[in-house]
């Protein structure tokens, strides 16, 4: 009788083998991504004090080979602070690489216009809106959860330059995929 537990985690672990054995099903075509989280404003020469708020992104394209996805993404952060909305983001050319085959490790590189915008929640109408150049690095992971879907982490290192000011900021979101 207490061989019987024994024997049943040996059996789970033979029958998990050939799962985890089977190689991940190819990108190809068309992709969706779409993911939330959390990040810092880490430039303080804009709001002049490094202050967490909330992240995302939208990002979208197709498979050229499938190791490599281009496309489009929107990435923000935003964050409420006394009488105004601080967010900050780019709307950037995206490209996603997969380095170690069809596995779901990979580099991401943006570049594109960055936003940054003062929103203020009082009754003044004041609306401040600066654009510059925006570019974003980041690494991730496409863990399949279907046979086209994948819960997708993300670390992305954000740089944006605005007039004659800097803005980064580091942003970690948890997407869904669909490819």
């Amino acid at each position: 009788m207490r061989a019987l537990p024994f024997l049943g985690v040996i059996a789970l672990l033979a029958g998990a083998v050939p799962v985890s054995a089977q190689e991940e099903p190819a990108r190809e075509g068309f992709w969706v991504s779409l993911g939330v989280g959390g990040g810092w404003n880490l430039a303080r020469n804009i709001s002049d004090e490094t202050k967490p708020g909330v992240a995302g992104y939208v990002r979208l394209g197709w498979t050229v080979d499938p190791d490599i996805l281009l496309g489009g993404e929107a990435i923000f952060w935003g964050r409420q602070q006394t009488s105004q909305l601080f967010t900050r983001g780019d709307v950037a050319l995206t490209g996603l690489y997969y380095p170690v085959g069809r596995r779901g490790l990979f580099l991401k590189l943006s570049l594109g216009v960055a936003f940054l915008d003062f929103f203020p929640t009082s009754d003044s109408t004041l609306v401040t809106t600066e654009r510059g150049f925006g570019s974003n690095i980041a690494l991730g992971y496409d863990l399949r959860i279907g046979r086209s879907v994948s819960l997708t982490p993300n670390v992305d290192f954000v740089y944006q330059r605005v007039e004659n000011a800097t803005n980064t900021m580091l942003l970690i979101t948890l997407g869904v995929t669909r490819q």
